[in-house]
Parts: structure tokens; C-alpha cells; sequence
């Protein structure tokens, strides 16, 4: 399932899956190809999660 706030682990690319392609937005976040999500690292970084949000943490 593809969400806001869900926390992620890190796998090998595997360009068949929908959730395994990422691309480089507005030149500075990295998130899941077509889908307004974002790769987050919260305010401590143990863990990294999917985000809407494009904050500085994103």
C-alpha cells in the first residue's frame, strides 16, 4: 500500500515494482515516481518514511 506517514526499509531497485522507482522532484527531494510522496528522515533520522510533506527534512 502506497501512504502518507508509512515508514520504509531499503531494498535492491527493482524497476518492475511500483513501489521501487524513485525520481529526483523540484531539484531537491528525492520520492516515489508519480506520487506526491517524499523521502523523510524526521527530526531524529532512525527511520526513514514516505512524506507529502517537502520540508527540510525531505
Amino acid at each position: 500500500k502506497i501512504d502518507n506517514m508509512v515508514k520504509i526499509i531499503l531494498l535492491p531497485c527493482n524497476d518492475s515494482s511500483p513501489v521501487q522507482n524513485w525520481e529526483c522532484k523540484n531539484g531537491t527531494l528525492f520520492g516515489l515516481k508519480g506520487h506526491p510522496l517524499h523521502l523523510n528522515y524526521g527530526h531524529r533520522g532512525a527511520n526513514l518514511m514516505l512524506y507529502k510533506g517537502t520540508g527540510p527534512w525531505s
